[in-house]
């Protein structure tokens, strides 16, 4: 009967080995509501367990259950995303890390779900984009539906299949990422050029970022190499971290020379090499591959990871070579060059403008006639138009008439002052003068600045006070 150790390691095995954009689900057979998942994508591995947004009744996890799946390392549900308990792995995870999520998937189903056994479970897995299910025949559970069964990953007894065959015999090394197929096992003995790392320091901000898209990226464009061994046909330099076994590459020359001032048993001397010419020898599965040991850009890659980079490497568009530029012969570099002198460019024609002529003594001179230019062979096939004859002006005389003047404004004369205002107090009366004598007519109003007239009748009796 399989044991929840060897269950657990059966697990990490497989989500190690999981495809890009695979999906494997682990589910109680009689309760499907009771699961554990986990999906590949580019640049990770992402995980998850049911939570009470998917549970009823007796099912639901209780505070004490949901104290065990954090300190299993479970994160809890987000609003509104993601819906369920969720962990992930960066895409260059080793086996151990593989393990490690395997224990904590295997805590969510036993500890947590209540899972008494793992012959109680079943599995799918499966395409995101396709129909049917892919057997696992190295898992050691059922499968949930066996009839939806369309693919089936080739069974190793002790592992499975984590990297392609070598190549046949006879046809060189395995093509590199730009094309060139490098000659594995040929020895670059010269120290490493004496040019920048380029590449080094953006892989170590890519990694210090988290940005594991953008590293792998940068790692598909790189001239692996290799330390050479000190005997040849020794294998695959190997260095020790830990309790693994990891291969060294490195990413250019000065990566592996930067690393030798760091690490003085690193060999000066390397060997081109590519992800597919690795796995092409790679003795054990376990092993893993150290990118640029001892650099701040250093990661550790299983064997799944290399051989899917491998994928990419041989379905990536060779670059373009740059173009030759054109080689000048001997001789003609032997006499100088006659240098020409720049051609003056044609000065536009320009229109001066007119100015007023000068007075002179001298009868004007009319300005001497050009004669007309030729006319071009298409001209002659049609007689030509006459224009109508245009009077000719006199030299010197304006183009445009000149605006009428405006008339002139006569001046206005200043105004002549009269005689001072004497403006009458409040009662004064006026008089008129008659044959009889004299007559009030009016009395002044000095508030309203009038005359006010006088009845007739009241001007006598006024007229004698």
């Amino acid at each position: 009967m399989l044991e929840w150790s060897e269950f657990a390691r059966r697990l990490g095995r497989e989500l190690a080995a999981l495809d890009t954009d695979t999906i494997l689900i682990v589910r109680e057979r009689e309760e499907s509501r009771h699961y554990v998942q986990a999906m590949r994508e580019p640049d990770r591995l992402y995980a998850e367990a049911v939570s009470n947004n998917f549970l009823d009744g007796p099912l639901l996890l209780t505070l004490a259950d949901e104290e065990v799946m954090s300190d299993a390392g479970w994160r809890p549900p987000g609003d509104p995303a993601p819906r369920n308990w969720w962990t992930e792995l960066p895409a260059f995870a080793g086996p151990e890390d593989h393990g490690r999520l395997a224990d904590v998937m295997v805590t969510a189903l036993r500890d947590v779900q209540g899972v008494r056994r793992p012959s109680d479970l079943v599995y799918e897995s499966f395409h995101r984009h396709g129909t049917g299910l892919i057997e696992l025949p190295d898992f050691g559970i059922d499968v949930a539906d066996p009839g939806r069964i369309e693919h089936v990953r080739p069974a190793t007894g002790e592992l499975p299949p984590l990297v392609e065959a070598p190549p046949p015999a006879g046809t060189g090394a395995v093509p590199h990422a730009n094309g060139a197929a490098p000659a594995f096992g040929e020895t670059f003995t010269a120290p490493a050029p004496d040019l920048p790392d380029e590449l080094e320091p953006l892989l170590a901000d890519a990694k210090q970022r988290a940005d594991h898209a953008t590293y792998f990226e940068l790692l598909l464009t790189a001239a692996l190499v290799i330390p050479a061994p000190a005997v040849p046909g020794a294998g695959l330099p190997t260095t020790t971290i830990g309790s693994g076994v990891y291969v060294t590459v490195f990413t250019s020359p000065q990566a592996l020379a930067a690393a030798h001032l760091l690490l003085p048993g690193t060999p000066l001397s390397w060997q081109n090499t590519s992800f597919g010419a690795l796995l092409a020898v790679w003795p054990d599965p376990a092993w893993q591959l150290a990118v640029n040991p001892g650099l701040p850009s250093e990661v550790h890659l299983d064997v799944a990871t290399v051989t899917r980079l491998d994928k990419q490497q041989r379905t990536a568009p060779a670059p373009e070579p740059p173009a030759t530029p054109p080689v000048t012969p001997p001789a003609a570099q032997a006499t100088p060059p006659q240098v020409e002198p720049p051609a003056v460019p044609p000065v536009p024609s320009v229109t001066p403008p007119v100015e007023p002529p000068v007075a002179s003594t001298e009868p004007p001179v009319a300005p001497p006639v050009e004669p007309p230019a030729p006319l071009p062979l298409e001209a002659l096939a049609e007689p030509p138009v006459a224009e109508e004859p245009v009077p000719a002006l006199p030299y010197g005389a304006p183009t445009e008439p000149e605006p009428a003047a405006a008339p002139p404004v006569p001046p206005v004369p200043p105004a002549t002052p009269g005689p001072p205002v004497i403006r009458p107090s409040q009662g004064t009366r006026m008089w008129q003068a008659t044959d009889d004598g004299e007559l009030l007519v009016a009395v002044y109003d000095a508030i309203g600045g009038v005359w006010t007239p006088v009845r007739t009748d009241l001007a006598s009796t006024l007229g004698t006070e």
